[in-house]
């Protein structure tokens, strides 16, 4: 059978697997499913780090303890990645940076002899990725809009079912997004949210709090400008 089929990111989260030890081909899916679709910039530890499509960056220790191996297993098998030319590593930064070789192979679908039918201008694989932004810049699809009229329980819906999905207990959460509201408005928090969804950061708290601090600095630039 040839072709390529869809699946969504996360798959490898559901509950029916989270205890399950990862295998040599869930370890290659899941590298390929947590690399950058498009080049963005990273807020880890405090450091921004510029990633482009097709790379990732994690320890070994989070791979180990994501993956339920040992660290020296994680170290051997990148070392074979490397080997079948599979993935290039580099830590010029500081920080591992993984490189999924050939990523256009497994993220961009075939053209299939100019535009598909039905469509407007442009090929199938800028169509898919205009696709892939859009989902990544709202955090919330476009038949799951809130119904209700009340901005406040919509801000924490959504702010809290993001930072769930990137590991953040939903106290902490609703106690993130409660502090952000002291200083700025729902809208600016609501556009913070869309940036960190669009930017893929892998610790969302840190991320956003450094977007406010940057922009009240830059704020603060522009007035002794004036």
């Amino acid at each position: 059978m040839s072709g390529r089929y869809i699946m969504a990111r996360g798959w490898q989260e559901h509950p029916l697997f989270e205890n399950d030890e990862y295998s040599r081909r869930d370890a290659w899916e899941w590298l390929i499913a947590n690399s950058c679709y498009e080049d963005t910039q990273c807020n880890i530890k405090g450091r921004i780090i510029a990633l482009k499509r097709g790379q990732l960056s994690h320890s070994v220790r989070f791979l180990a303890k994501k993956w339920k191996w040992k660290i020296t297993t994680v170290w051997r098998f990148l070392k074979r990645l490397k080997t079948e030319t599979m993935i290039e590593t580099g830590n010029g930064t500081g920080q591992l940076i993984i490189t999924i070789c050939n990523y256009n192979q497994y993220q961009c679908l075939p053209k299939n002899g100019g535009t598909p039918a039905g469509t407007g201008n442009g090929t199938q694989v800028e169509q898919e990725r205009n696709k892939d932004k859009e989902i990544k810049e709202t955090p919330y699809g476009a038949d799951q809009k809130p119904a209700n009229g009340n901005p406040v329980k919509n801000l924490f819906d959504i702010g809290v079912e993001y930072f769930v999905s990137k590991g953040v207990s939903e106290q902490q959460a609703r106690t993130f997004i409660g502090k952000l509201r002291k200083d700025y408005d729902d809208g600016e928090i609501i556009g913070a949210l869309i940036q960190a969804q669009k930017e893929q950061v892998i610790d969302p708290k840190a991320w956003i709090a450094a977007y406010f601090r940057n922009r009240s600095r830059a704020a603060a630039c522009a007035d002794m400008m004036n």
